[in-house]
């Protein structure tokens, strides 16, 4: 009896152990972003074409708002060409990481659209929340509502969103980061490939000149290799998304306040 629950404890320690020393493997170090960047009152309006075609896809209308101390909050109305979205993403500043991201369909009124742009209905379809080490991904889009949950550690972004965030890149500093990403839109089906989070890396390239929109930016080239992705944001202050280019389509910075 006492051998058996000898060989029982060492079990548990070697699951309490194992699971723990898993955990801190997955562990990434812990990235400054210069936050300042997120200036409250920011607008800007980007286009997003086909990178064959090169018809316009989708614009999308991007601010910035500081309503409470130690937060900032993204949002991103996108209108395509067959559905609309409000995206609202709420960040920590201190350390830099995603506390909640939402996605809302928006539903105009034809007839009510006319009189008033700015009224809409929203429905939640997906929902990400960080809570401590951990992330949970819900998707209302289903019946049911599903929820999955997985370990982050101390700092995390939402994946669609990393791109542009990346106005707060060190790049005084440093030449290359590696940030950890969450994906809050999960699948619909139970049994599916997709991940939730990931890592990835972002290398400074050089600087160079960038049209965008018949205006002629001096901008720092960052690349996202893993993503086959290309980002440039202004080299002067306030940095600013200007372009951003994948295999399928190019990103453009239409119009901006100057925030």
């Amino acid at each position: 009896m006492k051998q058996k629950t000898v060989i029982t404890f060492f079990l548990l320690l070697i699951v309490v152990f194992g699971g723990i020393s898993c955990r801190v493997q997955s562990d990434i170090d812990q990235v400054d972003l210069d936050s300042t960047q997120f200036r409250n009152g920011r607008v800007a309006l980007y286009a997003t074409y086909d990178k064959t075609s090169e018809k316009m896809m989708s614009w999308s209308q991007h601010s910035v708002l500081r309503q409470e101390y130690g937060k900032i909050e993204y949002r991103i109305e996108l209108v395509g060409l067959a559905s609309q979205e409000f995206q609202q993403c709420i960040l920590q500043e201190t350390p830099p990481s995603l506390l909640q991201f939402f996605v809302y369909r928006i539903e105009t009124d034809a007839e009510e659209k006319k009189e008033n742009d700015t009224s809409f209905e929203k429905e939640l379809l997906y929902k990400g929340e960080k809570k401590g080490r951990s992330f949970y991904a819900h998707n209302y889009t289903t019946q049911s509502p599903k929820v999955r949950r997985v370990y982050v550690g101390n700092q995390c972004f939402e994946k669609e969103l990393l791109p542009t965030l990346l106005c707060s890149f060190p790049v005084d500093t440093d030449n290359s980061i590696t940030l950890r990403w969450v994906d809050s839109r999960i699948p619909r089906q139970e049994e599916t490939d997709d991940t939730l989070e990931g890592t990835v890396s972002i290398i400074v390239d050089q600087v160079e000149n960038v049209q965008a929109k018949g205006s002629e930016h001096s901008a720092y080239k960052l690349l996202i290799p893993s993503w086959e992705t290309v980002v440039w944001i202004r080299e002067e202050e306030p940095h600013i998304m200007v372009k951003m280019e994948n295999n399928r389509e190019v990103t453009v910075l239409s119009e901006w306040n100057g925030i």
